[in-house]
C-alpha cells in the first residue's frame, strides 16, 4: 500500500463527461506516481455534482475514504483539491481523516506531497477550501440567474434537452424520430405499466440512447417517464 498512489477522479457535470477531463485527471496522477516509481489504482467517482457534495453521495470517494480508515491508503493524487471536496463541512472531514491516519496527499503535477501537519501547507490548503467554497457558490448564482433569464425568454434553461426534443436558438423543438418513440413509451406504460417490457420495446426496435446505446437502462426509462 505504501508504493501505490490512489488517483481520485471526478468531474461536476454530464456536459463534461465527453471531453478528457477525466483522462486528464487520470494523467496526471499517473505522471506523478511514474516519477516517484510508484504504481497507481483509479478511483473514478465519474459525474458527480459539486452543489451539495456530502461524502455520503460520493460512493467511490466513500469507499476511497473508508479504506483510509482501515490503514490501507497512504498516498493520495487529486489535480485539484476541490476534486475531493467544495463543501467545508466535508471537506472538514475529509482533511481531518488524511491528517489522522497519516496520508500524504499530492495534486498538480507536484512530486511533493502536501504536508496536512504543516501550519504552512495547512493555511495554505485551507484558502484554497474558502477560494474553492467562493467560486463554488458563485457559479452556481450564475447559473441560476441564467436559467431564469432564459424561462423569461420562454427559451430552454440550459443542459441537454429531454429525448424527444433538440434545441434550436434556445428553444425546445421536438425531434421527429425521438418524439415518435416517446409516444410509443408512454402507450406501452399505459397498456402494461412495465418498465422492462419498454426496455424491451426499444431494443427489438434498435432505439439508442443519447449515447448511442440500444441497452436502456431502467432507470433512463423512468426519468423519460416523469420528465
Amino acid at each position: 500500500m505504501d508504493h501505490v498512489i490512489h488517483v481520485y477522479t471526478r468531474i461536476s457535470s454530464i456536459q463534461q463527461e465527453g471531453n478528457t477531463s477525466l483522462d486528464q485527471q487520470r494523467d496526471a496522477g499517473q505522471y506523478v506516481a511514474d516519477r516517484l516509481g510508484m504504481k497507481t489504482k483509479l478511483w473514478n467517482e465519474g459525474v458527480a455534482s459539486s452543489y451539495g457534495d456530502d461524502i455520503e453521495d460520493r460512493p467511490v470517494l466513500a469507499e476511497m475514504m473508508s479504506q483510509v480508515q482501515e490503514g490501507q491508503i497512504k498516498h493520495i493524487f487529486v489535480e485539484y483539491t476541490d476534486r475531493l471536496s467544495r463543501n467545508q463541512k466535508s471537506w472538514s472531514a475529509i482533511r481531518f481523516l488524511l491528517e489522522r491516519h497519516e496520508v500524504k496527499l499530492y495534486t498538480a503535477s507536484s512530486t511533493e506531497p502536501l504536508d496536512l501537519q504543516d501550519p504552512t501547507d495547512e493555511l495554505i490548503l485551507a484558502v484554497l477550501s474558502a477560494i474553492n467554497i467562493f467560486e463554488n457558490k458563485q457559479r452556481k448564482n450564475r447559473m441560476t440567474t441564467g436559467r431564469y433569464r432564459k424561462i423569461e425568454e420562454n427559451k430552454w434553461h440550459g443542459g441537454a434537452a429531454p429525448f424527444g426534443y433538440r434545441i434550436e436558438d434556445g428553444l425546445l423543438v421536438q425531434d421527429e424520430y425521438e418524439g415518435k418513440w416517446v409516444n410509443e413509451i408512454f402507450k406501452k406504460y399505459a397498456e402494461t405499466k412495465s418498465v422492462q417490457n419498454i426496455r424491451l420495446m426499444l431494443r427489438e426496435n434498435n432505439v439508442t440512447t443519447r449515447r448511442g446505446k440500444t441497452i436502456w437502462s431502467a432507470g433512463s426509462v423512468e426519468k423519460l417517464l416523469t420528465n
